[in-house]
């Protein structure tokens, strides 16, 4: 393998959806929002996704994972932590599509993230970590450390207060014999 990273663009979108977890699940009115709010946060600057390639593969098929990422409120945080409704991602997609207003939304915006990472700093979420079904697990295990080098790299520069994980099956994890 020769992995490599580098920002999604608007033509991965569906090549990541592809990769999401079979575990995760979300109303079909959420899952049909998807391509739309994800290319949205991309154009907005809001979310940060990462693809990770394999140079040894052809082109069609050299996405081999991915990583995606949004700065959140503190209420949304707060609400995940007592327990709130899940899955997080879909629950922000969800919020985010109600037209709220800016203010209002779990996604914090630029201005909000500038006033944050300038002041008590930023929670980031987790919004999904994927790769393809078909990678053996030890291609997995490179793959899940390679985006970790991502994230770091990603986030490195801001003043993160706390880093949430969606806990939805959004964010597999690799164990001995499992392939994601």
């Amino acid at each position: 393998m020769h992995l490599t990273y580098r920002p999604a663009t608007a033509g991965d979108i569906e090549a990541c959806l592809a990769m999401l977890p079979p575990a995760f699940t979300c109303p079909p009115a959420v899952w049909a929002a998807f391509p739309q709010t994800w290319r949205r946060w991309q154009a907005d600057g809001v979310m940060q996704m990462t693809v990770l390639e394999d140079g040894h593969r052809p082109p069609p098929t050299r996405r081999i994972a991915f990583g995606s990422g949004v700065f959140v409120s503190d209420a949304f945080v707060a609400e995940a932590k007592s327990g709130g409704e899940p899955p997080q991602s879909a629950r922000a997609i969800r919020e985010w599509q109600a037209g709220r207003a800016p203010s209002a939304s779990p996604v914090l915006g630029l201005e909000a993230v500038r006033a944050a990472n300038s002041g008590p700093g930023l929670n980031l979420l987790i919004l999904h970590v994927g790769w393809r079904e078909d990678l053996p697990a030890e291609e997995a295990r490179w793959a899940k450390g390679k985006l970790l080098e991502a994230l770091l790299s990603t986030y490195g520069g801001y003043r993160l207060r706390e880093i949430n994980e969606a806990p939805d099956g959004a964010s597999p994890e690799v164990s001995e014999g499992q392939t994601g």
